[in-house]
């Protein structure tokens, strides 16, 4: 089960200095606390967690609320909530336990002796009744050793699932135009597969804020410019936009709310709700052309594309992607840096295709450059599609490529009906370019602008 991986792989319970024997309670309670926080019933949980949710009444219902259905949040604050609570569980609930005082007949120590050394009864000699050790896994025998921590678990587990929640929406803001119906429960599965990745993206979240507000850039350009495909007759997918009539119920249910009515408002104003893609003939827009091939990205990732040529990229590619996806057509990148280091992704819509984009979000090479592999790579994929497929290389520019590639390309390009464009993030154009490509951007480094030329030509239907 994902949830059970997550859990056990925290890197918070990894920083908990748990010794080693113990580590297994630690993480069985945290899985039973996750898989309660989500929506599990209790019974299915241990006896610490039963006894604790039974000391505490409901305590624990705030963080279980801000969890329940939501897979993601339900791990964070679980393993929040474990690491705060461990001492009480480690001292009441500790390894390997004394049997209950009921498993002695006569309420005694086994066949009903009781030592001269005052040994470990419940009512030898004259010790108090609850002079029985009181760790037998569910407190019988005499109070807890101390009262669990619970106002510490909870701040904790809700400062976590808050956390989480950013995350998410901050994720949430790329992942629209990949498909109808990726929901948050359904995002954050995805998403718990790989929490080192998820800290990697969080741990860049300036530079993602960045990259979504490019991206909005970028559309609202294209926007002004005049869509070329559009229309009101078909769902194609999600979108960010400012439409309260095509908002999706997620983003509208915030109106309904005093708290989060001003969160819903500020979307709206910066034009980040949640929307319905359309498309169609309609009063909108023209009828989508017929489905194409796909569109191959050769995506520099070297060493000179670091900074803001690397962010502008990303949201180019991303951009595309949320453009051509929604309409029925794949999307390939192929990140490249020096000789032999290529990687490859294939963003479609649904889970598997949001998967691959957060893969994509947190990856690069950042050292040498060769183009020469990646392209005859993406005139491999191109070929196996018959429709003819879009291949737009995306670079700064710095880049050879030999008299017998330019050859090849040229001519395969031609055959098979390959649209070769090119966008140059920089001021000089290398002579390559204008030779091969159908269209060829010069994009300003710093501002970006252009970008949204480039994705509406690559978008657009064939001559």
């Amino acid at each position: 089960m994902a949830l059970t991986d997550a859990i056990r792989a925290h890197p918070l319970l990894d920083e908990a200095g748990v010794d080693p024997r113990s580590r297994p309670r630690l993480d069985a309670f945290a899985c039973d606390l996750a898989a309660w926080f989500v929506g599990g019933p209790l019974e299915d949980a241990g006896a610490p967690l039963r006894v604790l949710v039974g000391l505490t009444g409901d305590k624990l219902a705030g963080p279980r609320a801000m969890c329940r259905g939501r897979p993601l949040l339900a791990v964070e604050a679980a393993a929040a909530a474990a690491v705060a609570l461990w001492p009480w569980i480690n001292e009441t609930f500790p390894d390997d336990p004394p049997p209950p005082p009921e498993a002695a007949p006569g309420g005694g120590s086994e066949g009903g002796s009781t030592e001269g050394d005052g040994g470990a009864t419940g009512s030898g000699g004259d010790g108090d009744p609850g002079d029985g050790d009181p760790q037998d896994g569910d407190g019988a025998g005499g109070d807890p050793p101390s009262a669990p921590p619970v106002d510490r678990a909870v701040d904790a587990a809700e400062a976590r699932a808050v956390g989480a929640a950013r995350a998410t929406r901050l994720i949430e803001g790329l992942v629209p135009g990949f498909g109808q119906g990726v929901a948050p429960g359904a995002l954050e599965r995805v998403m718990t597969q790989d929490l080192a990745r998820v800290a990697r993206l969080l741990a860049a979240e300036r530079e993602l804020v960045q990259l979504i507000d490019r991206i909005g850039r970028i559309e609202a350009e294209d926007a002004r410019l005049g869509s070329g495909v559009g229309g009101g007759e078909e769902v194609v997918g999600v979108q960010l936009g400012g439409s309260l009539a095509r908002a999706l119920p997620s983003d509208l249910g915030l109106l309904g709310d005093d708290e989060t009515e001003w969160l819903a408002l500020q979307r709206l104003v910066e034009h980040r709700l949640l929307e319905l893609s359309l498309s169609g003939a309609g009063i909108e827009g023209v009828s989508a052309p017929g489905r194409r091939g796909p569109v191959v990205v050769c995506l520099d990732t070297s060493g000179s594309m670091q900074g803001a040529p690397e962010h502008h990229a990303r949201a180019l590619v991303l951009a595309l992607a949320r453009r051509v996806v929604g309409h029925g057509r794949g999307l390939y990148v192929l990140a490249f840096g020096a000789v032999g280091e290529t990687r490859g992704w294939h963003l479609r819509p649904g889970v598997v295709g949001v998967d691959d984009l957060l893969d994509f979000l947190a990856w690069a090479f950042h050292g040498g450059t060769d183009l020469e592999g990646p392209l005859e790579r993406a005139l491999a994929i191109a070929d196996e599609d018959l429709r003819g497929a879009d291949v737009l290389v995306v670079t700064d520019g710095y880049v050879r490529l030999s008299a017998e590639v330019k050859r090849a390309v040229a001519e395969r390009a031609a055959q098979r009906r390959i649209r070769l464009f090119t966008v140059v993030i920089g001021r000089t154009v290398p002579t390559w370019a204008h030779a091969l490509s159908a269209e060829v951007w010069a994009i300003e480094p710093q501002s970006g602008v252009g970008l949204a030329a480039a994705v509406r030509r690559v978008a657009s239907p064939r001559d």
